[in-house]
């Protein structure tokens, strides 16, 4: 048996119809290129990590998304059942965020610590908060098997082989998508406002035992409030080896150490913002026999994808890690 585990890890694709100038484009290389990078026989795991649409208010783009991409998926063996996604804040209904708006920022107010939001999330009987990711929710249990249903108090984990496990952590539960402030008419901007529940991470991280960790999530933790940063940045430390995000639209990859823990973090290149923009997507190799992570990536050229050279920072494309932990 294999003792490598591969991921194929997308983000930010802002996916929006009739747009074939741009994202049809890219669309076509990125399919075209993937025959050429994937193993059929042998496929990865899909992990993708959030903003799959433009509009998560439109239902139709996530309809339209999968008759586009599930056909193309399958045809390379990463069938649903080895697709790992998390929402983003595209993803959410901001006509539903903008029509409660006093609503739901007196329940982000009201709930303004660890135990008060972990004991609202787990315990609410109205569903509010969970309405903004309706349309989302629906898209993902028909295109993945592995996600965090909007239901599951904001994350949900699988084993993936008997040394991998992955959860998924919905960041985007508390997100307003960037919609106008009503007073002000300002843009109201997610940093260092959105909530987790770390009670349900703590007891999945605690009752899994596998030997590597992976934890899949939209925004970076500087995105959450304080209490939920540091909370969450304890957990990493303590129980994961790998943090995928996207969001910040940037690619990048980092091994940090903190006393005897240590711990991957890969921000995502976005697959679509324009054309004409810094464009990619990666492959991730983890060889569960030594703690071998290797980062290959591949990058838009403007006609096509090749090389991740400005990505990775190498002439080969690639970056690797060891885990000392696992040395």
């Amino acid at each position: 048996m294999s003792q490598k585990i591969k991921l194929l890890h997308l983000s930010d694709f802002h996916y929006r119809n009739n747009w074939h100038e741009e994202i049809g484009k890219v669309t076509y290389g990125f399919f075209k290129d993937l025959e050429q990078q994937v193993d059929s026989e042998d496929p990865p795991y899909l992990v993708f990590s959030g903003d799959f649409v433009q509009a998560g208010e439109d239902e139709s783009l996530f309809q339209s998304f999968i008759e586009e991409f599930d056909d193309k998926f399958n045809a390379l063996n990463i069938t649903k059942e080895r697709r790992i996604i998390v929402p983003g804040n595209h993803d959410i209904n901001r006509k539903y965020i903008s029509s409660k708006q006093i609503a739901f920022e007196g329940i982000i107010e009201q709930c303004n610590s660890e135990s008060s939001f972990n004991q609202y999330i787990e315990t609410q009987d109205d569903g509010f908060l969970l309405e903004s990711l309706e349309n989302f929710d629906n898209f993902q249990q028909k295109f993945a098997s592995i996600y965090a249903p909007i239901d599951s108090g904001t994350g949900s984990g699988r084993v993936l082989t008997n040394d991998v496990a992955i959860y998924c952590l919905n960041t985007a539960i508390c997100s307003v998508g960037g919609i106008n402030e009503q007073q002000s008419g300002k843009p109201i901007d997610d940093e260092k406002r959105l909530m987790i529940n770390t009670r349900s991470l703590n007891k999945w991280c605690h009752s899994n035992k596998e030997k590597y960790k992976i934890l899949v999530m939209h925004h970076p933790e500087t995105h959450l409030r304080e209490w939920a940063r540091k909370e969450l940045e304890n957990i990493i430390y303590q129980h994961f080896d790998l943090v995928l995000s996207g969001h910040t639209h940037e690619g990048s990859q980092t091994h940090d150490r903190k006393s005897l823990n240590e711990v991957i973090r890969s921000t995502a290149p976005p697959l679509f913002t324009r054309k004409n923009e810094n464009l990619g997507y990666s492959f991730i190799t983890l060889d569960t026999s030594n703690g071998e992570i290797c980062f290959s990536y591949r990058q838009w050229s403007g006609s096509e994808f090749v090389l991740g050279t400005a990505l990775s920072h190498s002439d080969t494309g690639s970056v690797k890690y060891t885990l000392r932990s696992a040395t």
